[in-house]
């Protein structure tokens, strides 16, 4: 397992890591890869000074998934050379790793918040689902395609206690990531969130 991707989760995903090390060894270096993956790109709309930069950092990875699937030689880059073996591996469908990239494109596109809750829903499904269920295809892929609504349900709940924890944070950055509607109801708005 290539250090480099054991730190990364360490430091940018905790909970998952303490997770995945209880995992068999023979998954662990699997899922490590993904999670490598996920914390490439979940904190790009708060590292990144302009959505347009992190624009162009999202379409970095979606010209690596491109190279990875057409069988084109694939970068230099650690978590690109792991992805393209746990791919081939795992026979990953190229959309699930293409949803978590559209997911965190809308980091980008609703800094201010979600207009509605089901763009919320939404929201969670394409990223922290996308991400669990990826998580359980591979660890048991046939599992994985029996429980998908129970695994879509548990990962909308792990993602709100997510953003519950990363709320100081993301105000601080002047983000919010809560739905309008559902703020409006108890009286607030991105401005209240984000000075506290």
């Amino acid at each position: 397992m290539h250090p480099e991707l054991l730190t990364l989760v360490q430091q940018r995903d905790r909970d998952r890591y303490l997770w995945a090390l209880c995992l068999p060894e023979k998954r662990q270096q699997d899922v490590f890869t993904i999670l490598a993956f996920n914390a490439e790109i979940a904190p790009i709309a708060e590292i990144t000074s302009e959505p347009i930069t992190g624009a162009i950092r999202l379409k970095w990875w979606q010209d690596a998934l491109e190279e990875i699937y057409s069988n084109q030689p694939v970068r230099q880059h650690a978590v690109v050379q792991a992805l393209a073996d746990t791919i081939s591996r795992h026979q990953i469908p190229r959309a699930l790793l293409e949803q978590l990239i559209s997911g965190r494109e809308k980091d980008l596109e609703f800094a201010k918040g979600f207009e509605n809750e089901a763009q919320f829903f939404a929201y969670l499904d394409d990223t922290v689902g996308a991400l669990h269920w990826l998580l359980a295809w591979i660890c048991n892929a046939q599992a994985a395609e029996e429980h998908t609504k129970a695994i879509a349900a548990m990962a909308q709940i792990y993602g709100i206690c997510g953003l519950l924890r990363a709320t100081p944070y993301l105000a601080q950055a002047g983000k919010v990531r809560w739905p309008k509607d559902s703020m409006k109801m108890f009286g607030l708005g991105p401005e209240a969130i984000e000075s506290g």
